[in-house]
């Protein structure tokens, strides 16, 4: 998942990764609810858009519905990323946008830099540089291509 956000920012797009907010970490370890939830609506507040990226923990987790609840409440702009081999989503998650491999989600990426001028160019030129060809791209091994 990391490589994901990573591929994203250096598409450049600013993002909030859980994983990366030391204080919701904390919350979690010590098994704190009431952090947990004011680290959750402290990120997704700052966020336009939010994703979900669908994984095992993603299908297991008793958070990510009220991640994606919070932020139909709050008017985000939704989407669902589905790793390669997906098979079944949430149902919860079919209210957002699925994403389903690197090329869907180029485009998305270049309809979300299409808010700022300076993003459009920075995502427009990685997005080009990106594109399939019979090399390798960086994404391989955690999305399909031609989706």
């Amino acid at each position: 998942m990391t490589k994901i956000g990573e591929y994203i920012q250096n598409a450049g797009i600013d993002i909030y990764m859980d994983i990366y907010d030391h204080k919701l970490q904390q919350a979690v370890s010590a098994g704190n609810p009431i952090a947990i939830t004011k680290s959750i609506e402290k990120g997704l507040s700052f966020a336009t858009h939010v994703m979900c990226i669908v994984s095992e923990e993603t299908v297991k987790s008793w958070w990510v519905p009220y991640e994606i609840g919070f932020g139909k409440r709050a008017d985000k702009q939704l989407s669902t990323l589905t790793l390669m081999n997906t098979v079944t989503i949430p149902s919860y998650l079919e209210i957002t946008r699925i994403i389903r491999g690197t090329k869907s989600l180029n485009e998305y990426l270049t309809e979300v830099a299409k808010k700022s001028t300076q993003v459009l160019e920075s995502t427009t030129s990685f997005v080009t540089k990106n594109a399939y060809s019979k090399t390798s791209h960086p994404l391989d091994t955690y999305l399909n291509w031609k989706l």
